[in-house]
């Protein structure tokens, strides 16, 4: 009884230690040609990343440091919400200018090719906007109905 207790807890041992020398593997991310645009709650910024070189290419200042900060990114477009007041901030790609905040109340940013949308989760509402100005569509006359 004891040499059977004794075997079956070497072998959990060597099952723990085997799996733990997995447990804490960073995964491996690679990045091609493409560019990523990360949020930066402590400073306050949207960090463009570099995929061919991995290198910070851009930050670009979007909110106050320490403002809770989630970002999306649309082609070279990146987004960042600030999850503190709801607004969103534009950064071009092409010339790195962030837009003005746009208060859109929302708790998270979907970007696609057609609009931005914005998903407050609290009233359940996902309203879209337009990608470039952030604001809503305009309605037509023949869709007020």
């Amino acid at each position: 009884m004891v040499v059977a207790i004794a075997v079956a807890v070497a072998s959990l041992a060597g099952v723990v230690m085997l799996g733990m020398d997995q447990a804490h593997q960073a995964p491996w991310v690679r990045l091609h040609g493409g560019a990523a645009w990360l949020a930066s709650s402590q400073t306050g910024q949207l960090t463009l990343l570099d995929g061919a070189s991995a290198e910070v290419a851009a930050r670009v200042p979007v909110a106050p440091p320490g403002a809770p900060l989630r970002s999306g990114q649309f082609g070279s477009t990146g987004y960042t919400l600030n999850q503190r007041d709801g607004s969103v901030v534009r950064v071009d790609g092409a010339t790195l200018q962030p837009s003005n905040p746009a208060p859109l109340s929302a708790d998270r940013i979907f970007p696609a090719a057609q609009a931005l949308y914005a998903l407050d989760s609290a009233r359940g509402l996902l309203t879209p906007t337009d990608p470039a100005t952030l604001t809503p569509p305009r309605r037509s006359a023949l869709s007020r109905g």
